[in-house]
């Protein structure tokens, strides 16, 4: 029987019967949850055969946090897989001697395994960010693979270097929509609707030797450039904009590169026979969303070509760079007026609009509703567990 082809972004299904440990250990009914994404009716014993949609993965994540209560279950299950992951997921990873090195095979690891997500380890100054995010608006909700995906990042820099309290912030993409408190195991505020979800920590933990709590690694381990990431990041740290609303907040992000994972080599002007250029085109667009205006040649950049080559592809294809960027922004814009208190403008701004009269007037031309009347009919928000009685 052949494999089963996956429409859209896929995760592998190597890591589900991890997964579902982990959710056992978390005191969450992984069987549960698995059946009500589709899943199957039982947590599996077995890596499932195929690739799952990463959407599907969205949902299993959601299934398993919708639990009324304040426990951060899906952090802890990320972190309750952090350590088996590294023996049988990621092995050449867990090889590594030296905590900086170890993080940055994980993330092209993750690549490999999670397409149509953006993982990326960065470091600036004395300050080191790992951040993730599905980049695709349209698979939503997704806040509770979020709190998974952290909290796994988390469990690595615990399991890996002994670390604890190691964490400076930690942010999510989305509002604040459940009770669970993930401040009582982070013991930092979780700071809500920015640009990314993102954990934060003093860089000097890179150079620990694994395994090792206290010692620094002197054994022939390279370092990790001034800003290190996987497939897909710049070597440019990033630049603060003004009136962000945390110190990591409004971060501008790095530029794709052409040898991201998952994708065809775009660094050719010639495409490969057969495929088209839109889903690269369209990935670079949606891993610019959220950070604010960027132009055509942002995006060519980000593609490994030049403008003219960038129009020549989308010319074979019949598409243009503007319907595709208005697509994507509205598709963004869908996902924060439901998913996020943001205001109006901020929206507009992290969509890439000039103004916010220009996305109004964007938004109802491609929904033939305003933005306003969209944001009516989101969710209601989630109190903070200190409010609730």
């Amino acid at each position: 029987m052949g494999a089963v082809i996956v429409d859209g972004p896929t995760i592998s299904g190597e890591p589900l019967p991890l997964i579902a440990e982990a959710f056992g250990a978390s005191r969450i009914d992984a069987g549960r949850a698995f059946a009500a994404c589709g899943l199957g009716d039982a947590a599996p014993a077995a890596p499932h055969p195929d690739p799952i949609p990463l959407s599907q993965f969205a949902r299993l994540m959601q299934c398993a946090g919708n639990a009324d209560d304040d426990e951060p279950r899906l952090w802890l299950s990320g972190r309750a897989i952090a350590a088996p992951s590294l023996t049988h997921l990621f092995p050449a990873a867990g090889a590594e001697r030296r905590l900086g090195t170890l993080l940055s095979r994980l993330i092209a690891e993750l690549d490999a395994l999670q397409h149509g997500s953006d993982f990326r380890l960065c470091v600036e100054g004395d300050l080191c960010t790992l951040t993730y995010r599905i980049v695709d608006p349209r698979i939503w909700p997704r806040s509770r693979d979020a709190e998974f995906t952290l909290g796994f990042f988390d469990g690595i820099v615990r399991h890996a270097a002994g670390a604890h309290d190691f964490l400076e912030a930690v942010t999510f993409e989305h509002r604040r929509d459940a009770r669970a408190d993930v401040d009582r195991l982070t013991h930092v505020p979780a700071i809500f609707e920015e640009p990314v979800n993102l954990i934060a920590f003093s860089a000097g933990l890179l150079d620990r030797c694994v395994g090792d709590g206290s010692a620094r690694c002197t054994q022939e381990c390279p370092g990790i450039p001034e800003i290190a990431s996987g497939p897909g990041a710049s070597r440019e740290a990033p630049a603060a904009r003004a009136g962000a609303t945390s110190p990591l907040a409004g971060s501008r992000p790095p530029a794709t590169d052409a040898a991201d994972s998952g994708r065809a080599d775009v660094s050719h002007d010639d495409h490969q026979q057969g495929e088209s250029a839109e889903p690269d085109i369209a990935t670079a667009l949606y891993r610019r969303l959220g950070w604010g205006p960027f132009s055509e040649a942002d995006i060519a950049r980000d593609c490994g070509l030049s403008e003219r080559s960038l129009r020549r592809r989308l010319m074979r294809e019949g598409a243009s760079f503007r319907s595709l960027t208005e697509a994507a922004r509205i598709d963004y814009a869908e996902w924060a007026l439901t998913a996020t208190d943001l205001p109006l403008a901020e929206i507009a701004f992290r969509a890439g609009y000039i103004s916010q009269s220009a996305f109004s007037r964007a938004f109802r031309r491609r929904t033939g509703v305003a933005p306003s009347e969209r944001r009516k009919h989101r969710p209601s928000p989630v109190a903070s567990p200190a409010t609730m009685q």
